[in-house]
C-alpha cells in the first residue's frame, strides 16, 4: 500500500499537530505544509538468494584464510589489517 497526504499546517487539529511535532522533533509553523509518504519497502532477497551470498562469503573467507596461512599471516596481523581498512573506509564516510 502506498499513500500520500499532504496538510497545510493551519488545517491541522491541535492534536495532529502536536504528535506531528512530537514525531519530527521540531515545532511547524503555521504557513508550512506537511507531507507524509507511506510506503511499502521492496521485497527482500529470497531466502535461497540469501543462502547463495552466504556461502559465497563462507568460500570467500575459507579462500582468504588459506591464503594467509600459507603467507604465515597470523590472526593479529589480519586483525591489525582489518582494523586499519575500517579505519580508513570511516574516514572517508
Amino acid at each position: 500500500m502506498s499513500a500520500l497526504i499532504s496538510r497545510n499546517v493551519d488545517d491541522l487539529p491541535e492534536s495532529s499537530r502536536q504528535g506531528i511535532e512530537q514525531l519530527i522533533g521540531a515545532p511547524l509553523e503555521s504557513h508550512q505544509r506537511v507531507y507524509i509518504v507511506v510506503d511499502a519497502p521492496p521485497p527482500g532477497p529470497s531466502s535461497a538468494v540469501r543462502l547463495q551470498a552466504a556461502e559465497r562469503i563462507r568460500q570467500i573467507v575459507a579462500k582468504a584464510q588459506s591464503h594467509a596461512d600459507s603467507k604465515g599471516v597470523t590472526d593479529a596481523e589480519m586483525d591489525a589489517a582489518v582494523e586499519e581498512a575500517m579505519g580508513d573506509v570511516r574516514r572517508r564516510v
